[in-house]
């Protein structure tokens, strides 16, 4: 399972997903072209949806305009080692 990063025309958000390639051909109404995920991350499916939960807990699935794609990345990677989750960045 996929853990993404998103910039978003407005905000930056993240989510979860089975197949990033999908999941970024639906984003194409939102503004009108094929999303790229700033950045992805794999791992088994319990650790991606503890990690969206984490974060879901602590903010908003949209973030607010203080946050950039590489400050979540940080945070994502912080994440992940400070709670042991089995996941890795692949881009």
């Amino acid at each position: 399972m996929d853990f993404y990063i998103l910039q978003g025309p407005y905000r930056l958000g993240f989510g979860i997903t089975g197949n990033y390639e999908i999941r970024e051909k639906g984003y194409t109404g939102a503004w009108g072209g094929i999303a790229k995920f700033n950045y992805l991350f794999r791992g088994p499916p319990p650790h991606v949806k503890r990690l969206e939960n984490i974060i879901k807990d602590m903010k908003t699935e949209w973030l607010d305009n203080d946050w950039t794609a590489e400050q979540l990345r940080d945070f994502v990677l912080q994440l992940i080692e400070e709670r042991h989750l089995h996941i890795q960045q692949v881009r």
